[in-house]
């Protein structure tokens, strides 16, 4: 009787052997490639979102004074604080957080000039508590990832899809406060200093600032680390895939 190759193929190749021809993963010094990629790019993600935060320009009224913002050279909105810069330019730009805002601290004629309402307080606390709770988790996922690499697994539930989880959570919270903070731009705090045809969505005569572009640059890195946290748990378990979270 003829034999098929498959039939030839198994006798010379021991059944307990064809794992061995099974093609390894690219490693560095006992690390996967795919892995380091993972934890550098959590790295990076995590600084453009603390750079973003640190930087009050995420929204910004540059020599383009209405009649509320007549006596200040610049409004700056920020995730944490909102900062003005007198229209001399030689004063220091004085910043204070939405809620301790007060026109009198800026200006001696202040009949036009609002604080914020509780409404729009609270808009601006809700993204930058969300906005934090996103880069918190994200900064916890890359001492677990590190943690990962030395013991991959605790009893049997894997840290890499641990850390899996952290990251999808997130990402869902960067995702929700990149979306609320155009929201604002309907407040009539932010209109009086951007004008009345600002609305949600849309800046009014206002300029974005590089910081909210980082913010979305480094949230939407954030989004492919789930993905390669599944990548490193299977490589690490030898390609099965149990995944335990």
């Amino acid at each position: 009787m003829k034999r098929t190759r498959s039939e030839t193929t198994q006798k010379l190749v021991p059944a307990g052997s064809l794992a061995r021809l099974r093609p390894m993963p690219v490693t560095v010094s006992g690390v996967s490639c795919i892995s380091a990629t993972w934890i550098l790019l959590t790295i990076a993600s995590f600084a453009g979102l603390v750079i973003a935060a640190v930087f009050p320009y995420w929204a910004s009224n540059y020599n383009r004074p209405s009649n509320f913002t007549a006596q200040f050279n610049k409004v700056d909105f920020g995730v944490y604080y909102f900062c003005v810069d007198a229209l001399d330019g030689l004063t220091d730009p004085n910043c204070t957080t939405y809620l301790g805002f007060s026109p009198n601290d800026y200006i001696e004629n202040t009949t036009n000039l609002q604080r914020p309402q509780l409404s729009d307080i609270a808009l601006f606390f809700s993204f930058s508590v969300v906005y934090g709770v996103g880069g918190c988790l994200l900064f916890i996922s890359i001492f677990c990832g590190i943690t990962a690499f030395c013991r991959p697994r605790i009893k049997t539930c894997s840290v890499f899809a641990a850390v899996f989880c952290v990251q999808v959570v997130a990402d869902i919270c960067l995702v929700v406060a990149l979306a609320i903070f155009p929201l604002s731009f309907k407040s009539e705090f932010f209109q009086q200093f951007c004008g009345t045809d600002a609305h949600f969505y849309n800046k009014g005569y206002c300029s974005l600032g590089w910081p909210l572009y980082t913010a979305m640059v480094a949230a939407s890195f954030s989004l492919y680390l789930p993905a390669l946290a599944i990548f490193s748990m299977n490589i690490s378990d030898g390609l099965r895939g149990n995944i335990c979270c």
